[in-house]
């Protein structure tokens, strides 16, 4: 009797995988894509009220404070804008659109943001963190880049945050949230903009120190104040 090696039975556990995955795709995609997934419907988002009030409220960063919060209309969507001032230091700006309904979805947020700055950007690049909570360590991938319109430049860092990881990719988030809703639970989401003013067409790798600290806080505050029940 012929047996199967451990490569072959590998590759076939992979296929027949694959071929379910496909199978599940086929079936939940295109609805899920037009926001008619009838799954939705049995997994609301269980902590909406607090994600609501981000909106209203900003959001508390230790050893800053904020000078001006209110709610603007971007993309067609809610945002707090917030502005944190620090002595000996330049404003920073913190925009935070945080999942108000649970079918609302990301994913053209950075396209609405630079529409409305009327921005310019370059020197883009991946900034990859974590963040502890409770003796683990939670991923976090961030977009750090150039910005600048006739008034300003500015060194922006951005991603999706989510309960137990951050992405600036929209893409992790669906997948995230497709395999929760397998098990009848969802993943919240809050998108983060933050821009710190530099010279203008300053170099942004000076601020890359400052961008990682301020994304590890902001995440942190996040799973504190919002995403833990």
């Amino acid at each position: 009797m012929k047996t199967i090696g451990n490569s072959q039975f590998t590759i076939a556990r992979f296929i027949i995988l694959a071929l379910l995955m496909i199978l599940i795709l086929m079936k939940v995609t295109p609805s899920y894509l037009q926001g008619k997934w009838s799954w939705q419907d049995l997994a609301p988002i269980n902590n909406v009220k607090k994600l609501q009030n981000l909106k209203d409220t900003g959001l508390n960063i230790p050893d800053w404070e904020t000078s001006l919060q209110k709610e603007v209309t971007i993309g067609g969507r809610k945002w707090s804008f917030q502005v944190l001032t620090k002595k000996g230091e330049r404003p920073i700006t913190l925009l935070l659109q945080p999942q108000i309904y649970y079918k609302d979805q990301p994913g053209i947020e950075w396209v609405d943001i630079n529409g409305v700055e009327k921005w310019q950007t370059d020197s883009f690049t991946e900034l990859k963190l974590n963040v502890e909570k409770n003796g683990s360590k939670i991923p976090l991938k961030t977009r750090f880049f150039r910005a600048w319109n006739q008034q300003k430049t500015y060194a922006v860092i951005q991603w999706y945050a989510m309960p137990k990881k951050g992405d600036f990719s929209s893409a992790k988030w669906f997948w995230d949230d497709l395999f929760a809703q397998l098990k009848g639970q969802r993943i919240p989401w809050v998108v983060v903009s933050l821009k710190m003013e530099i010279e203008p067409l300053g170099e942004i790798k000076l601020k890359k120190e400052s961008a990682e600290s301020f994304a590890k806080i902001i995440q942190t505050e996040l799973i504190k104040t919002v995403f833990d029940n």
